[in-house]
């Protein structure tokens, strides 16, 4: 007999767990030191300003994403695979909408972001937008497969969703020390984030 709750998993999830936001932890102490002293405090600065853009823009998420891994787990213990296709689908459309008007954002607002944060020195605007714009698109790429994220954390597999999310932090952050020590700029770490972003969602569609 199937165990819908997830019991048996347990204590890898909450391993798997532990581990991987302790690597999140580790990366989050080392990676804005190497920036500050690569690229200068007025770089970091912006580059937290972006993420903080990020955090601001998360809210419209507007829960969707929690609410579809309960319907997930309740329409799978009950073998009602039809209901939970539906809500599957649903939010799939809801999510692909939000992406699309993130993505908007950040290119209609990346030239006022850039304004109102006083960008100026050797960080010239035009690099300083292109940073706004890929970080802000990553966020859009994570919106549009928040269903994917959903379905793991419903079948109980936060092994799995929190394997990647630490995975791809460490991978995230072993290229932008290695761009760092190269000598590259906020935009190639940017360009790191864009494109792990993507390299994230395909693993976690797959995976779904």
């Amino acid at each position: 007999m199937v165990d819908y709750s997830g019991k048996d998993l347990f204590a890898r999830n909450l391993v798997v767990t532990w581990i991987a936001h302790g690597f999140v932890l580790a990366t989050g102490f080392i990676v804005p030191r190497l920036i500050s002293d690569s690229l200068g405090q007025e770089t970091l600065g912006l580059w937290d300003l972006c993420w903080v853009a990020v955090r601001y823009l998360t809210l419209s998420r507007f829960g969707v994403g929690t609410a579809l891994s309960r319907s997930v787990a309740l329409n799978r213990s009950r073998n009602n695979y039809s209901l939970l296709a539906q809500s599957v689908t649903a939010v799939i459309c809801w999510q692909l909408v939000i992406g699309i008007i993130i993505a908007f954002v950040a290119f209609y607002f990346g030239g006022a972001f850039v304004n109102w944060a006083g960008v100026s020195g050797e960080l010239d605007q035009s690099r300083a937008e292109l940073v706004f714009r890929l970080i802000i698109l990553s966020l859009a790429v994570n919106m549009i497969v928040t269903p994917a994220n959903a379905l793991l954390s419903g079948y109980h597999r936060w092994d799995i969703l929190n394997g990647l999310n630490g995975f791809h932090d460490v991978m995230l952050a072993v290229a932008m020390v290695g761009l760092l020590y190269l000598g590259h700029g906020i935009e190639h770490l940017a360009w790191a984030v864009f494109l792990n972003s993507i390299f994230s969602a395909l693993i976690r569609v797959v995976i779904a």
